[in-house]
């Protein structure tokens, strides 16, 4: 069952941290994720093909996904694996993007979230889209992915259980 895991086990790349809670934000993440789907760690396991101990320890940060775990992620919670990657801070910066991506993108991930920062930074940002835009075709402006806030941050798990 824990197919998908061994550089998690042995404490290879990405894998274990001895002694050290990992900061990336992905086992809030991990909560969000199963809060969103009213999931027990158990039935994430399950759905993942992983063990309940390895979804446990991400969960508590002492551990990451590797990739292929990430992928076993993506699949269980019907997720692109860019973003599952993204959250387990594994995803590069993509070819092209300046420094000052990378530090937003980092301070993004460490902060704490809730709606009216959500609201907040997003109003900002439009703004700023709407100003640099003005004299701009929109069909020509860039499509902001995911939902606006106040939508559903998740797509529904349609699968029924036989």
């Amino acid at each position: 069952m824990d197919a998908g895991t061994d550089q998690d086990r042995t404490g290879g790349g990405s894998g274990r941290q001895r002694g050290r809670k990992d900061a990336s934000g992905f086992p809030a993440w991990l909560r969000r994720q199963l809060d969103a789907r009213g999931w027990s760690q158990a039935e994430f396991a399950r759905r993942a093909g992983v063990s309940r101990n390895v979804v446990s320890q991400w969960a508590g940060g002492t551990r990451r996904p590797n990739a292929e775990s990430a992928a076993r992620i993506a699949a269980a919670f019907y997720l692109p694996l860019d973003d599952v990657l993204a959250a387990a801070g594994m995803r590069p910066m993509r070819a092209g993007d300046p420094p000052h991506v990378a530090r937003f993108v980092w301070m993004i991930r460490h902060l704490d979230w809730d709606e009216d920062r959500i609201a907040g930074l997003t109003g900002l940002l439009e703004g700023w889209m709407d100003r640099d835009y003005a004299d701009t075709d929109p069909a020509a402006r860039p499509a902001a992915p995911g939902p606006r806030p106040g939508q559903a941050e998740l797509p529904l798990d349609l699968r029924q259980d036989s």
